[in-house]
C-alpha cells in the first residue's frame, strides 16, 4: 500500500516496478493519491503482465485520463494464465480523468476478461452513464459466476446520479 504517501512520485514507482512484478505474493497494489498520469500506462500494463497474483488494484485520486485507460485495457486483454491480468478481480479507478474512450477500451477489456468484478469509475469525465452501467453489469455476472449464482444478465439502467454506481460492490457505493 504506497497511495497517499506524497514522497511517492511517479518516478518512484517507476522505480518500484521491477520489485512490483517480481513480487510473487502481492495481492493488493495501492497507488491511489500519488499524482500518476497517463505517462504510467505501459508502465501499470506491464505489471498486469507479471505474475504478481494482484486482485486489486487502487488507483483513485491521481490524474489517469484515456491513455492510461487504453493501456490498462490492453494490459488485461494481454494477460496470461498466472498473470496479474487474470487474477485482477477489483480495479478503482474513481477521481481520474477518464472520459468515455477510455470507458469504452475498458468495456471493451472487461467484455474479453470476463474475471473482474468490480471497476469503479465513479467521479471522472464519463459523461455516456450506459458505459459505466454496461461494466457494472459485466461485473455484476463475473461476481455471481464466482460466487456459484446464476450468471444471467443483469439489468443494464444508466445510474440515477453522478455519485451512483453500479460498479462498485454491493454495500459499498
Amino acid at each position: 500500500e504506497l497511495g497517499g504517501d506524497a514522497g511517492i512520485t511517479e518516478a518512484g514507482v517507476r522505480a518500484l516496478v521491477p520489485g512490483i512484478r517480481a513480487a510473487s505474493g502481492l495481492r493488493v497494489l495501492g497507488l491511489d493519491s500519488i499524482g500518476l498520469t497517463d505517462a504510467s500506462g505501459a508502465m501499470l500494463a506491464s505489471v498486469l503482465r507479471s505474475v504478481s497474483p494482484i486482485n486489486l488494484l487502487k488507483l483513485q485520486h491521481n490524474r489517469l485520463g484515456d491513455r492510461f485507460a487504453s493501456e490498462l485495457a490492453e494490459g488485461l486483454r494481454a494477460g496470461a494464465k498466472g498473470t496479474a491480468a487474470r487474477s485482477l478481480r477489483r480495479l478503482l479507478l474513481q477521481h481520474n480523468r477518464i472520459t468515455d474512450d477510455g470507458a469504452e477500451e475498458l468495456l471493451e477489456a472487461a467484455e474479453e476478461r470476463r474475471s473482474l468484478e468490480a471497476v469503479d469509475l465513479r467521479f471522472n469525465l464519463v459523461a455516456r452513464h450506459k458505459l459505466v452501467a454496461d461494466i457494472g453489469g459485466l461485473c455484476d455476472v463475473s461476481r455471481r459466476r464466482r460466487a456459484g449464482g446464476s450468471p444471467r444478465s443483469p439489468s443494464l439502467s444508466p445510474p440515477t446520479s453522478r455519485t451512483s454506481s453500479p460498479l462498485a460492490p454491493p454495500g459499498r457505493a
